[in-house]
């Protein structure tokens, strides 16, 4: 099995250099993988049942479609900006959902898999947000209300996402995003993917008398990182 795991490539739209590049990744990196794992954060914001989202992000949706329609198989992984995209994904790509974090058996090793955003726990002002932004309230406004407004709200929610999410500038994320994968290790993962703080990692993690393997996606928007996994073997690649 051939697999591929990308997160943090925060599209606006579809026709930025970023945008084009990451359309180019997948026509030619990634249709081949039999699976793709989407660690969250795909898009920078999505709105339930907005037709706006798909005309923004036509082409994607339309990779997506064509990579599910192939039989390719699609594990989605919601993020802090792209949260209300789980009926859609579920719906149009036949996904893999899951709203927090999982752990899967893939090439016989037990991995944990969750988008990141809940990693360090002292980003108070992000974990007041979060069940804010997620809650059925929320859903409902965004449903109501005409969908140039949402459009426009959604891109200054996800601007306030950005601002709450403190990572980069108070604290040692590398560090925290390790220790965290070392306490999963210790409970019996043998590979921890993580996303979300935009620091491409990979390193050996001995916790107590065990070791595993931490592997952090990276981005989209400086990086251009990503994970794969064949014939049993992990890498971390920047696509240039």
């Amino acid at each position: 099995m051939k697999a591929i795991f990308v997160s943090d490539v925060h599209l606006k739209n579809s026709t930025d250099e970023r945008s084009l590049r990451f359309l180019k990744f997948l026509n030619e990196t990634a249709q081949s993988a039999d699976a793709l794992f989407i660690l969250g954060d795909l898009f920078d914001y999505w709105l339930p049942e907005n037709p706006l989202m798909e005309e923004n992000f036509a082409p994607f949706i339309r990779w997506l479609d064509d990579y599910s329609a192939r039989s390719g198989k699609i594990v989605y992984l919601l993020g802090n900006h792209d949260f209300f995209i789980g009926d859609f994904s579920k719906r149009r790509w036949r996904a893999e959902l899951y709203s927090g974090d999982c752990l899967l058996n893939l090439g016989g090793k037990n991995v944990y898999l969750a988008h990141g955003d809940r990693v360090y726990q002292k980003d108070y002002g992000y974990r007041l947000l979060r069940p804010i932004l997620r809650n059925r309230l929320t859903r409902a406004l965004a449903q109501g209300l005409p969908y140039s407004l949402t459009f426009k709200m959604a891109q200054k929610v996800s601007r306030t996402s950005r601002v709450y999410t403190t990572l980069h500038k108070n604290v040692d994320c590398k560090k925290i995003y390790r220790d965290f994968a070392g306490e999963k290790i210790l409970k019996g993962a043998d590979v921890v993917i993580l996303g979300h703080n935009h620091l491409p990692d990979f390193a050996e993690i001995e916790a107590g008398s065990r070791k595993g393997l931490y592997i952090n996606t990276g981005d989209w928007l400086t990086q251009y990182s990503y994970v794969t996994l064949q014939e049993n073997r992990w890498e971390l690649k920047y696509w240039k």
